[in-house]
């Protein structure tokens, strides 16, 4: 754990050293870029997370209430055909 805690550091230190030799000053706006970009991001990344929290609990919710509505229409469909074939009405003799 700590090796590569301190590799990795090591490794960050060396990229920026070699990335301003080669690009000088305008490293560091790139830099300053990315860390006023990064706690936006990290914003953006929440608020949609809860987002789609949001809009799955909806999904789940209006599934159900068509889960629930297509079996009412099964019974009442299965119910309509008992009570039309259950009647003495509807029977031909040949």
């Amino acid at each position: 754990m700590t090796a590569c805690l301190l590799g990795s550091s090591f490794e960050l230190f060396a990229s920026t050293f070699f990335l301003y030799r080669l690009l000088g000053w305008p490293l560091v706006a790139g830099l300053a870029v990315f860390a006023i970009l990064t706690p936006i991001q990290t914003a953006m990344a929440k608020f949609m997370n809860k987002s789609q929290d949001d809009q799955l609990t909806w999904m789940d919710h209006r599934l159900r209430l068509m889960t629930e509505v297509l079996s009412n229409i099964k019974i009442v469909k299965l119910y309509h055909w008992y009570v039309n074939n259950s009647s003495s009405d509807n029977v031909q003799l040949p």
